[in-house]
């Protein structure tokens, strides 16, 4: 109880808290200057305060409304670092707003049980209970409740990282606390894990983004290369084969005699597979020097990555300045613009043997005459039509639009007899669904071990037999998430947390933690947030579900 104060609630319109005493508090316990206050102004972040008199002995009620309890939240959700320093810096600035209303700091019930939030937890609105009676707490009880409520919330929280809630502890146990004082450092910590995550972020963007292009990139001129390689195989195939036709014609049938046995002395096996072996090697030698000279333009882009990060950090993020401002901008814009013309060929490093091979072709093409290398391929693709027989060639099964396709079967074959090796995965088991239906001896398990602790029995009318519960925890939530809740009513319409039982000075208590259906206690509807005493034999009902207490 806070200052010597039972609490209450009563649902009407809405959900009201109320404290007072047993037998009544006198009205000149309160400063009713701050009651006043809280009652005819609307203060950020404060629930509305109403005071009920009878008989010069007044109860505080607060209006909660459809606001959550906090430690409901903390039950059903989790908290990320900025949405706790976010909750926190909501209540140091509450503690603000009242203090321009002649609020003290030292009277905030800083309580799970006392703070509500409207929304959720990650981007609700804080609300605080200001009790608003006469005398001086000392500061310490300020920082003692704080830091007590901060340890509650850390159990929520995800991930801890950083240092800033140890920073935060250490503030609250130091002489000179103030609200104002924690307020600049929540910000502080909040503004430096913005910038913390948006550098991370971008960081973290650029690594993820720029292999992908990179290899897109790279992909992408290495498939226009193979096809050019083509259109220039078939043009360079289909031309001599054209001039071949057409001094044919023209010379008559003594030329076409003539160049006949010259052609066929060029399709024997073995001549044929020194050109397939000669060319392929070219082949992999050109797919070599692409890929160097795209890795070294690769690198010199994340070169250029790389500096203009560096150029922010140690110039504008340690000096934020106008002039550096515009420094590191024209560096980023040079940058990038150097990038563009490296990726895109304008800016080359490294040799130029591309440039030579390129000039050597076309000269190759201006002058053509016929070399060995070409007949054979010519001949390969489109044999030509003598009046002497041609020698019987071995076919060779290839895409015809396809001049690389002319690999060694045998490399196909060894393939083959590679992939017949594979062994194949062996087949998984179905998965087996494990039943919610307990057999006997955990039935018998369940019931010697709720002799010895308070147990629920459970019932449905579904369900032919009943279901042991033992209350082997301080707090036993029930509710529809298997994720924090200790034992998970299947009805269809239980909230996630939808009740808790737990352990109070005079006993077990149980709670509605305002579910959206509500729960039954003794045939009657509960009060969310209201305490209801257990009892042996005490029966309440969560939709289908209808639990009996037993104390064991």
């Amino acid at each position: 109880m806070l200052y010597g104060l039972t609490r209450d609630f009563m649902q009407q319109d809405g959900i009201y808290m109320m404290l007072g005493e047993p037998e009544g508090m006198p009205v000149g316990k309160l400063n009713m200057v701050q009651a006043r206050m809280l009652m005819n102004t609307e203060i950020p972040h404060h629930l509305r305060l109403l005071l009920r008199e009878v008989d010069l002995k007044v109860t505080l009620e607060y209006a909660v409304l459809r606001k959550k309890m906090l430690s409901r939240l903390l039950k059903s959700e989790k908290l990320s670092m900025t949405s706790f320093f976010g909750l926190l810096l909501q209540i140091a600035q509450g503690m603000e707003d009242g203090r321009l209303f002649m609020l003290r700091a030292d009277q905030y019930a800083l309580h799970e049980d006392y703070i509500f939030i409207e929304g959720s937890l990650q981007s609700g609105k804080v609300y605080l209970t200001y009790i608003p009676v006469q005398g001086n707490d000392p500061a310490s009880k300020l920082r003692e409740s704080l830091r007590a409520l901060i340890m509650v919330m850390m159990a929520s929280i995800t991930e801890l990282t950083g240092s800033g809630v140890q920073r935060v502890l250490q503030y609250c146990g130091e002489e000179e606390f103030t609200p104002a004082g924690l307020k600049g450092l929540l910000s502080e910590l909040l503004t430096e894990g913005d910038s913390i995550r948006g550098q991370f972020s971008s960081n973290e963007e650029m690594a993820s983004t720029s292999p992908k292009m990179t290899e897109a990139r790279l992909v992408e001129p290495e498939r226009r290369m193979h096809e050019r390689a083509r259109e220039l195989f078939v043009n360079e195939a289909a031309a001599p084969q054209k001039k071949i036709s057409e001094r044919n014609e023209e010379k008559g049938l003594h030329t076409q005699q003539n160049s006949a046995p010259r052609l066929s002395s060029y399709s024997s096996p073995s001549y044929r597979m020194k050109e397939e072996e000669s060319s392929l090697r070219s082949t992999d030698d050109n797919q070599l020097t692409n890929s160097q000279s795209s890795s070294s333009r690769t690198y010199v882009i994340l070169g250029c990555l790389l500096g203009d990060a560096l150029l922010w950090k140690f110039l504008y993020l340690n000096s934020p300045k106008p002039l550096w401002l515009a420094v590191c901008g024209i560096a980023t814009i040079a940058l990038a613009a150097l990038s563009w013309m490296v990726w895109s060929g304008r800016i080359r490093f490294g040799s130029n043997e591309d440039k030579d091979h390129t000039s050597e072709d076309s000269a190759e093409d201006a002058n053509w005459s016929p070399s060995r290398r070409e007949l054979e391929w010519n001949f390969g693709r489109n044999p030509v039509n003598t009046a002497r027989p041609a020698a019987t060639i071995p076919k060779v099964d290839q895409h015809p639009s396809d001049p690389l396709s002319s690999i060694p079967s045998a490399r196909s074959e060894s393939r083959a007899e590679e992939s017949s090796f594979v062994t194949p995965p062996a087949p998984i088991a179905p998965t087996a669904l494990l039943s919610r239906e307990e057999t006997p001896e955990q039935d018998k398990r369940n019931e010697k071990l709720a002799r010895n602790v308070p147990y629920l029995k459970r019932s449905d009318e579904e369900e032919a037999e009943s279901e042991t519960i033992a209350l082997n925890r301080t707090s036993f939530i029930i509710g529809r998430s298997a994720e924090v809740a200790q034992y998970v009513e299947r009805s269809e319409g239980a909230s996630r947390v939808h009740a808790e039982i737990s352990r109070s000075p005079s006993g077990y208590v149980l709670k509605d933690l305002d579910s959206r259906n509500g729960t039954l206690f003794q045939g009657e509807a509960m009060i969310p947030y209201k305490e209801y005493p257990l009892s042996e034999g005490t029966v309440f009902k969560i939709v289908k579900g209808s639990y009996t207490f037993h104390m064991g």
